[in-house]
């Protein structure tokens, strides 16, 4: 089954429409950021991961770590870049979406 053409379509269709949903509700705004701070997260086989978290004048924004809506690499130097202080535009969607997980929290898919 996991081999078949169509699951492996159905697959990047599910992944795709979800990633588009999460872009399409999400907003850009403008934030103060008051602190930082880094996190332990647990990934999906028990693995340990850095998360960055923003603490702005909306809370405590995590910095999205998912390819495509979110940054695969250099979060960490995003982050170190980022002064306690200063204003930052941001696009914040809920990750993971609504529809899936009835644990979707607000994270920052983009710094510009």
């Amino acid at each position: 089954m996991r081999n078949s053409p169509w699951y492996i379509l159905l697959l990047i269709a599910f992944i795709s429409s979800m990633t588009g949903h999460t872009y399409y509700t999400s907003k850009v705004q403008e934030v103060t950021v008051f602190g930082k701070r880094i996190e332990d997260g647990r990934g999906r086989r028990g693995n340990v991961t850095e998360v960055f978290v923003l603490e702005t004048d909306s809370g405590d924004l995590r910095i999205l770590k998912f390819p495509v809506i979110g940054y695969s690499f250099g979060v960490d130097e995003i982050y170190n870049g980022i002064q306690s202080g200063s204003k930052i535009q941001v696009r914040i969607g809920m990750w993971p979406p609504a529809i899936i997980s009835d644990h979707a929290k607000p994270q920052i898919m983009t710094i510009y």
